[in-house]
């Protein structure tokens, strides 16, 4: 057989292609230890392992990347990063999750909030997660966070969700222990349909003064969202935030802040 060197170019060029456009990035370490990161970081991970997400951050010198299933009924539930690379200009996190956890518990069961995290070199390019076991599963990004801003998924406080597994999650509360009697800016995060969020107050359980608000993105991903409310006369007893149902308008992902007292 004759040795055909045109065809040997080609098919190496090919390779160099593919190995370009798909490298597997060796240097990323799996964190199990929340203890030894700093205090920033361990926050962040504290924070977005109650959410069902796929979520990243940097500080000077190091990237992380994280992914949480929320809260899991399953205590044999578990999550594994798999492999992390570069390819065409993306960082993926391939993970062996294989659909949204059941948050389904028995009585006496206890929630746990399985996650994965890992370090690596400090990069620029976009973080993207993908399951290696179910291609069609979207995990969830978090859209438009300020800087150093975190979500909590209490009930934490006089904040109270009405779903264990919210789709709504506010942000820090401003540093009033007790009953926040001065409540103007509201922030979250909230995974709903058509990214609209609505607020009502309540008083004498007569809810007024509704408004509504739209997230940065809107189901199956999670939006950052804020409302600036204007203080009101008199007193009331409850703000709450909350979606809607596209099939018969009722209130969904209900989150109550306790705010009784003379505005």
């Amino acid at each position: 057989m004759r040795f055909r060197p045109h065809l040997a170019l080609i098919g190496i060029l090919t390779l160099s292609i593919f190995i370009i456009g798909c490298q597997p990035t060796s240097g990323y370490q799996l964190i199990t230890n929340l203890e030894r990161l700093p205090d920033q970081v361990r926050s962040w991970a504290e924070a977005y392992s109650r959410i069902f997400a796929g979520t990243s951050m940097s500080d000077d010198k190091y990237t992380y990347v994280l992914i949480s299933t929320g809260p899991a009924a399953d205590p044999q539930q578990k999550i594994n990063i798999l492999d992390i690379r570069e390819e065409e200009g993306k960082l993926i996190v391939e993970v062996d999750l294989a659909g949204e956890v059941s948050d389904t518990a028995q009585p006496g069961q206890n929630y746990s909030y399985p996650f994965a995290l890992a370090r690596l070199p400090k990069t620029q390019l976009p973080v993207e997660f993908r399951s290696t076991v179910n291609s069609e599963l979207w995990i969830p990004r978090v859209i438009g966070v300020p800087e150093g801003w975190l979500p909590f998924a209490g009930p934490e406080g006089e904040v109270t969700y009405s779903e264990r597994r919210p789709q709504i999650v506010l942000g820090a509360m401003p540093p009033k222990p007790g009953v926040y009697n001065d409540v103007r800016i509201i922030e979250g995060l909230a995974r709903v349909f058509e990214a609209t969020v609505e607020q009502d107050w309540v008083t004498n359980g007569i809810p007024h003064n509704h408004s509504f608000t739209t997230a940065a993105a809107g189901a199956p991903d999670w939006g950052f969202f804020r409302f600036e409310l204007e203080p009101l006369r008199g007193s009331t007893d409850l703000l709450r935030i909350y979606s809607t149902s596209a099939k018969d308008g009722s209130i969904e992902n209900l989150v109550t802040v306790k705010t009784t007292g003379a505005r």
